[in-house]
């Protein structure tokens, strides 16, 4: 059998490593596989034409941070704004950010308060405008207006 027709059909198979052989240029390394065995040190001619087969774009592994922001049930704002959600695509194994700016919050109908902590998702309070480092084992955090003083003015 020559290299231009299939043989062994559902028997054998062999992906190339985009790797050249350090002994000789021409050949390229494979991961060969067998009914019974795998050789992944097996190496051939290049021009042979195995399929390569894709193990990384570009080596690094990339973790998606984000922070995300609420208002508690029956909390609305009375002036600024609810701070912008943040997501940050990264090689790092941890990120931090800053949490959002203070802004207020209408308590009810005749009461309203400053906003000066975040109850977050993992159930820590933070403090507004601290800084809050995720990691790739827990990667999102959702904060929501949390308000454990009694600063309230009457609206």
């Amino acid at each position: 059998m020559g290299y231009s027709a299939l043989g062994n059909v559902g028997s054998i198979g062999d992906y190339w490593s985009r790797t050249a052989s350090t002994s000789n240029q021409q050949n390229a390394h494979i991961l060969f596989f067998g009914q019974t065995n795998v050789n992944p040190t097996a190496n051939y001619n290049r021009y042979i034409g195995y399929s390569v087969r894709c193990v990384a774009t570009d080596g690094m592994d990339k973790y998606v941070y984000s922070i995300k922001y609420q208002l508690k049930n029956g909390h609305t704002i009375w002036s600024g704004k609810l701070p912008d959600n943040k997501t940050i695509v990264s090689t790092n194994t941890s990120q931090t950010f800053t949490t959002g700016q203070p802004f207020m919050i209408k308590m009810s109908e005749s009461s309203w308060c400053p906003i000066k902590n975040w109850l977050g998702s993992d159930g820590n309070v933070y403090n507004i405008s601290s800084e809050v480092t995720l990691t790739k084992d827990k990667p999102n955090l959702i904060l929501t207006t949390h308000q454990t003083g009694s600063t309230c003015g009457a609206a």
